[in-house]
């Protein structure tokens, strides 16, 4: 119970606790009957919806720590909750190319560089050609395609992009045709669905 903003006794003030709890409900639902739908999708996108727009703030702070305004680097600031139920929070960029891709390369992987200033952050790449980089929206998919073993059914990986105009139009479009996976567009969020029902938000600020 909430009174004034406030929770009784002073539990759950983030509000995460119910995302864990879902979590671990609905994998325990996927064990029981793989075939069954869980109850609640629907919700759980809205509540991953609303957790991603609060993370965008998250990531611009971070932008605006470490890199300048026309700095060609997109941040993603999210969370997601583990088998076990425990929270993570993660960092990753978009990779890098030419020379001027490097010196901001170098702000992220140098001794109190961005990589450092974070507990798990999505290795990133420096490249000598732009074809072989990678968006940052691609570098989250990529990455929790190699976890998905490792987190419950039907959970939800909530993400805020840093790019102040919004996810580019070639990514859109990419998301749309070239992720390999279902994907539903709402605004400036895409909701990227991987195996067993873990879903991918990933929300922008609206250009």
């Amino acid at each position: 119970m909430y009174v004034a903003d406030n929770p009784l006794n002073a539990a759950d003030p983030s509000g995460r606790q119910a995302l864990t709890e879902y979590s671990m409900a609905n994998e325990q639902s996927r064990r029981e009957s793989a075939a069954t739908e869980p109850v609640g999708q629907t919700t759980a996108d809205l509540y991953g919806e609303a957790l991603a727009n609060e993370q965008i703030a998250e990531a611009q702070s971070l932008y605006s720590s470490f890199f300048s305004s026309g700095d060609n680097v997109a941040i993603a600031k999210g969370t997601y909750v583990d088998m076990e139920g425990n929270i993570h929070n993660f960092v990753g960029t978009n990779d890098f190319y030419g020379s001027r891709g490097w010196e901001l390369y170098q702000r992220i992987i140098s001794p109190g560089g961005l990589q450092q200033s974070v507990g798990e952050f999505i290795p990133v790449q420096h490249f000598s050609s732009p074809g072989d980089a990678l968006h940052v929206e691609f570098k989250v998919i990529q990455y929790f395609e190699n976890l998905v073993s490792n987190l419950p059914a039907n959970s939800r990986i909530v993400v805020g992009i840093s790019h102040p105009a919004g996810i580019c139009a070639a990514c859109q479009y990419a998301l749309l045709t070239e992720s390999g996976y279902p994907v539903t567009q709402i605004g400036n969020t895409f909701i990227v669905t991987l195996e067993h029902g873990i879903k991918i938000i990933l929300a922008s600020i609206i250009p």
